[in-house]
């Protein structure tokens, strides 16, 4: 969908999470521990984006929100963008730095990294590979392989968010409600992709079997 309206909106959406933390920042909002907000609020909007960016492939099935279709990419690097942000904070602000700080909690107080590391590094992979001449130079069949890691980067992610909000999502235990709702929400549109790519499957078997009807 094309118009100065419908960009706005898609750029105004991925903006809204960042200009709601600078506003709680701000105003005096935020709790005694700012840094760590600022790591988590930008940690949640990276999924949120990154589950937004998913869901703009199955509502392009529907004929008249095929112009969506722009969404995905540009939702997917603004994930990338949160993330790169939630990294800097964490690893910048949080730990100045010194990584062997950071490598001792790794081990220790916070294994959760390590999945939110590989889904880092899967959306870095994705990012570098959106660029128009990458996709060319990959060809279409390649592409969309690679991309299709997107859906284990965001179960990286949720898995990364469920954990580090100390919860457990199989007893609801804790701060788990966002998390649950992404999982969820990244199930079904896998599953819906599942389904689809089966209806294909299954017509093009029934065309090749009986090519005349």
């Amino acid at each position: 969908m094309r118009g100065c309206g419908w960009t706005a909106l898609r750029h105004g959406v991925a903006w809204f999470p960042f200009l709601t933390l600078l506003f709680d920042t701000a105003t005096g909002r935020l709790s005694p521990n700012p840094i760590q907000d600022w790591t988590l609020r930008t940690g949640r909007a990276a999924l949120l984006m990154l589950v937004l960016s998913l869901s703009v492939t199955p509502a392009t099935w529907w004929r008249p929100l095929r112009g969506l279709k722009p969404w995905r990419r540009t939702w997917g690097l603004y994930a990338f963008a949160y993330a790169v942000l939630h990294v800097y904070i964490l690893v910048g602000v949080d730990y100045t730095w010194r990584l062997d700080w950071l490598w001792a909690d790794l081990g220790r107080d916070k294994p959760y990294a390590w999945y939110g590391a590989a889904a880092w590094l899967l959306l870095a992979v994705l990012a570098a590979t959106s660029p128009r001449r990458v996709v060319r130079a990959l060809g279409a069949r390649r592409w969309k392989a690679v991309h299709r890691a997107v859906y284990g980067a965001a179960l990286l992610a949720v898995v990364h968010q469920a954990l580090a909000v100390k919860g457990n999502v199989l007893t609801l235990q804790g701060d788990v409600r966002r998390p649950l709702l992404a999982g969820l929400a990244v199930a079904g549109l896998l599953l819906a992709r599942a389904v689809v790519a089966w209806q294909r499957r299954r017509r093009a078997v029934r065309r090749a079997l009986h090519p005349t009807a």
